[in-house]
């Protein structure tokens, strides 16, 4: 019988967040230092600032790094309680130190950055806070699902840790097809939205390359016109997945697409544990679904109006399910 959970950590982000300045010291800094190191050596120069600078630029980066990964701890949890590990720190606490855990919820990732980020919050008796960022962790899902049974022993004092169970079964939540009732559709026109315009855009361009290609002067650019074409096309394939719109019937939750009209993502009213209104990273507004099991969905509606979107609050909430507002001037 497993009784201990590990964190799964999303690596890939991180990986491409260091390419990025490596490659750049790689690229600029290293040539920059050979070429300094030579003229030093051949005494066309005393200035070192072209060794000093690349390198302390890359301590920054290794520092910024190690600072990013820190705040994504790896962690285990048992029945003992949970332990975070570091890069250069290890701590574990029992579960009497914890006063409380806040499951779900948003809190700011960066001071400097309104960003914020969906997070599972400890409170410890002591005053320490602590917050997991949690959607960076592959087995988020069964991460809370045991931390809410760890809470539920917190809250009732007759239970103790030894009760408490790892095993998790997780039902899926959509389902693949339906007959469905009628039901109140949340939808505005997508023709007239930023996205649809740029959309159409996107889709159009190949035509209008045509149109430039029949210029005798133009033709020796046929390459570029068809890599520009196909670059827009994907863009536009991109852009077409955030229109989604919400049909609301008596015991489901409907995502459809206006581009894509003939896909459902259906989800049980009886399944959905809270919905939350979301900007993620500032993007457009979207509505994510988090289930009884803590699995999440996200949808972009980037189409609908803030009277649609007030409305659909409204009707959710009617349905007794706990609607969290992150957007901003929404309500």
């Amino acid at each position: 019988m497993k009784d201990i959970l590990k964190s799964k950590l999303i690596l890939a982000p991180f990986i491409v967040i260091a390419l990025f300045p490596l490659a750049f010291f790689g690229i600029f800094g290293i040539p920059l230092i050979i070429s300094t190191i030579n003229n030093l050596e051949t005494g066309k120069t005393n200035d070192t600032t072209g060794v000093f600078i690349p390198i302390l630029s890359l301590l920054l980066i290794i520092f910024l790094l190690i600072r990013l990964l820190n705040r994504f701890p790896r962690f285990t949890i048992d029945r003992d309680g949970i332990k975070f590990s570091t890069i250069f720190n290890s701590t574990k606490h029992d579960w009497n130190d914890i006063e409380n855990i806040e499951l779900t919820g948003k809190k700011e990732f960066w001071k400097f950055y309104y960003s914020p980020s969906e997070t599972t919050t400890f409170n410890f008796k002591n005053g320490e806070i602590k917050h997991l960022w949690i959607e960076q962790y592959s087995n988020s899902s069964e991460i809370r699902i045991v931390l809410e049974r760890a809470k539920q022993i917190l809250i009732d004092k007759s239970s103790t840790f030894n009760n408490l169970y790892f095993e998790i079964y997780n039902p899926p939540n959509q389902i693949e097809s339906i007959k469905l009732e009628k039901g109140e559709i949340f939808n505005d026109n997508h023709l007239f939205s930023l996205t649809g315009i740029l959309f159409y855009g996107f889709l159009a361009s190949p035509l209008y390359f045509i149109y430039i290609y029949r210029i005798p002067s133009k033709v020796n650019m046929i390459a570029p016109y068809i890599i520009l074409s196909f670059v827009f096309l994907i863009l536009g394939g991109l852009i077409s997945f955030g229109i989604n719109y919400f049909i609301l019937t008596d015991k489901f939750l409907v995502v459809k697409n206006s581009i894509w009209f003939w896909k459902n993502k259906i989800h049980r009213i009886e399944d959905i544990k809270e919905i939350v209104i979301d900007t993620p990273q500032r993007s457009t507004i979207c509505l994510r679904i988090i289930n009884n099991n803590y699995k999440t969905n996200v949808y972009s509606a980037s189409s609908l109006r803030t009277k649609t979107w007030k409305k659909l609050i409204s009707h959710l909430e009617q349905k007794n399910i706990t609607v969290r507002d992150e957007a901003i001037n929404l309500r």
